[in-house]
């Protein structure tokens, strides 16, 4: 779908909600998951490892919760460690305007600062 030539993608699949999108529904924009490192290594990165490294998506989509006490659209852990050096994720990672908000208003570690250095 996304076309042989990766400088003029057709279109771009996406991955969503990386990666340990848990809690309640009514709860999701504040709503924090402490998974220990086996759950998150069985449990929730290897459909996305797949995706990723196997599949080629060029986009994957952040959950709306935070991990570990870290929003996971400005989780280093997830986005640095994992998905672009891990995996050498080098496409989009994207969001919607109510993560940013909850990364910028409801967190406990806000800001466009981690967001920013999050996914470089």
């Amino acid at each position: 779908m996304q076309g042989g030539d990766l400088n003029h993608l057709r279109a771009v699949a996406t991955s969503k909600h990386f990666a340990v999108h848990s809690g309640p529904e009514t709860l999701r924009h504040g709503f924090n998951v402490d998974p220990s490192p086996r759950d998150l290594e069985e449990t929730y990165l290897p459909a996305f490892r797949a995706a990723v490294v196997e599949g080629h998506v060029q986009s994957v989509m952040c959950a709306y919760n935070s991990i570990d006490g870290w929003p996971a659209c400005t989780n280093k852990m997830l986005l640095k460690e994992h998905l672009r050096d891990a995996w050498d994720f080098k496409g989009f990672v994207v969001s919607i305007a109510a993560q940013l908000w909850t990364s910028a208003r409801g967190t406990r570690k806000p800001g466009c600062g981690a967001l920013c250095r999050a996914g470089s």
